[in-house]
């Protein structure tokens, strides 16, 4: 892995295995793709396809991208920059897909921050990163992320709505932190392109049939909670 050209930043670039393998394959068109382009394109092609299943609650393609462009637009109407990092602390439903699908569809990254968390170590991560903003979704998760310059309530967004894709292969899409196990915490930091690169491994390994119901069980604080998510909203599964 190399050292992200950030000052004094602890966060280092990587990918998973598999798609630094895979990554060689690609041609540059190819990589040119987001995961925000491709799941908007199984939007387009299956709008009223039920993707999330929330309980009792069942999400579909249009509503998702729907609720993920008022993110979007949000973070625009904040001069949330492109190339900005983002943390997103909220408790687990279907909108918190919404929310680091919006701040990806923004041209930023997510810095998933999660609301079990001590305070002080989610403070940490949000200074550490650098984080513009933070997503949160009650005053509790709100309250562990203090000091940012933008600190947006989901349920106070819907006013401003962007359902473009400003992101690049090159760009990053997020940055998740290791546990912290033998000092403090590193962020590691991936593009848009290893997630791509991610999804064609996905389509390789796993049929439709399969692709029908994929539990989501991993926290979004880890690597395999984008391939359960995102690898899935991109290939039509739910």
């Amino acid at each position: 892995m190399n050292t992200l050209n950030r000052p004094d930043s602890g966060m280092a670039r990587g990918e998973h295995m598999v798609i630094e393998n895979e990554s060689t394959k690609k041609t540059d068109a190819d990589l040119e793709t987001t995961i925000c382009d491709l799941i908007v394109k199984q939007m387009q092609r299956h709008p009223e396809k039920i993707v999330i299943i929330d309980g009792e609650t069942k999400i579909k393609y249009k509503d998702l991208l729907k609720r993920a462009g008022e993110v979007t637009g949000e973070l625009r109407n904040r001069s949330v920059e492109p190339g900005s990092l983002v943390g997103v602390c909220m408790n687990r439903t279907w909108e918190l897909v919404a929310a680091l699908l919006g701040v990806m569809q923004a041209g930023c990254a997510y810095v998933p921050l999660d609301p079990a968390y001590p305070k002080d170590r989610i403070l940490y991560m949000l200074t550490n990163s650098g984080a513009e903003a933070a997503l949160v979704n009650n005053d509790h998760t709100a309250s562990l992320c203090t000091g940012l310059r933008e600190l947006i309530r989901i349920d106070k967004t819907g006013s401003y709505s962007d359902s473009s894709i400003y992101p690049s292969a090159n760009d990053l899409a997020y940055v998740i932190y290791t546990s912290g196990s033998t000092g403090q915490p590193k962020g590691v930091a991936v593009e848009h392109k290893s997630l791509v690169a991610m999804r064609r491994a996905m389509r390789e390994k796993f049929s439709n049939e399969e692709l029908k119901g994929v539990f989501a069980g991993a926290s979004v604080c880890f690597d395999t909670s984008v391939m359960e998510i995102m690898g899935t909203l991109s290939l039509g599964g739910t």
